[in-house]
């Protein structure tokens, strides 16, 4: 069954509600302690797109891991798949449990797949977000950033340096997006080298 890791408020309508949903489509989920709701704002633009705003301050979510029971914790899964986002929420004494948690089910044989997906306003600042990054991208099995991650973060604009960036890390493949120009590069990291898979323009 599918394990979506994250909290939601078990005490309001809005959590029972999205709880309910969840369950029917066979997923698991997790439960918090907690009565703050969900605020979010969808604003849509008359050209098509739309914008988000959200307050996550209270979130259910930063307490994923304190939510987590003794058997959660021991479950293991195939593949692992979390966001920069993810990290951005949590304070710093959930963010080392859930590394902790990352490196147990890394260990215990599950492919980690990390999206750094950067919001500068969910960050202190951009320190905090490096070194938080910094350590997912050392964990990870599959990378996925996309070039504007790295743009607005390390100031890296190009595919080229983007790549280079990458190659300090032991991942096994590398997901590479160019959103603006609708362009994604497939990358296995073989011994001191890139072995290009895919490109998709």
């Amino acid at each position: 069954m599918p394990n979506f890791r994250g909290s939601i408020p078990k005490d309001t309508a809005t959590g029972k509600n999205i709880g309910v949903k969840i369950n029917t489509a066979g997923v698991m989920s997790i439960n918090a302690p907690t009565t703050n709701n969900i605020r979010l704002m969808v604003l849509n633009e008359e050209s098509g797109e739309r914008s988000f705003l959200y307050w996550r301050n209270e979130s259910a979510a930063k307490l994923m891991m304190t939510s987590l029971s003794e058997e959660q914790m021991q479950a293991s899964f195939d593949v692992v798949f979390f966001s920069g986002i993810t990290l951005a929420i949590l304070n710093s004494d959930q963010r080392d449990l859930f590394f902790e948690h990352i490196k147990r089910l890394k260990a215990a044989g599950s492919l980690i797949i990390f999206d750094p997906n950067y919001r500068p306003t969910l960050w202190d600042g951009k320190d905090s977000a490096k070194q938080t990054l910094q350590i997912a991208f050392e964990m990870s099995d599959w990378l996925m950033p996309g070039v504007d991650d790295f743009a607005k973060l390390y100031g890296l604009r190009d595919v080229e340096s983007c790549l280079t960036f990458c190659k300090q890390f032991d991942f096994r493949k590398l997901v590479l997006s160019m959103a603006k120009k609708r362009f994604m590069l497939l990358l296995i990291k073989v011994p001191k080298l890139f072995q290009l898979s895919q490109a998709i323009t």
